[in-house]
């Protein structure tokens, strides 16, 4: 547990993530440490892109309230959700990678249930 706890503390400081796009494939890739979540999706497989919020614990002395993160999903044609990046700290981060991914691929932006909308 020590041991996970800790690598999961360092890739966290050190890991960055790339989003890449071209007419085929949509990929994710965590560097320069391995973690979870490195994917290649089809294009033709994606659906559909859509920001969600995600409201958790703030353990911080100097606020009150819960923390507040946002997410990019990726909803594929079968209906299964896929992360695509998280820990976004302000909701305009993700929609912009939201609507470059969906021009790229020329998906027609549509609702999705459970997208944060403000």
């Amino acid at each position: 547990v020590g041991i996970g706890l800790t690598y999961t503390v360092i890739t966290g400081f050190l890991n960055s993530t790339r989003v890449s796009v071209n007419s085929n494939e949509l990929t994710v890739k965590h560097f320069p440490l391995p973690w979870i979540g490195n994917r290649t999706i089809p294009a033709n497989q994606i659906a559909q892109l859509f920001c969600e919020q995600k409201i958790g614990q703030n353990n911080s002395r100097n606020s009150s309230g819960p923390s507040l993160s946002y997410n990019l999903y990726a909803v594929l044609k079968d209906r299964t959700k896929i992360k695509i990046a998280g820990g976004f700290t302000e909701p305009d981060e993700p929609r912009l990678l939201e609507e470059k991914i969906e021009e790229r691929l020329k998906i027609q932006d549509q609702p999705v249930v459970g997208e944060y909308s403000n």
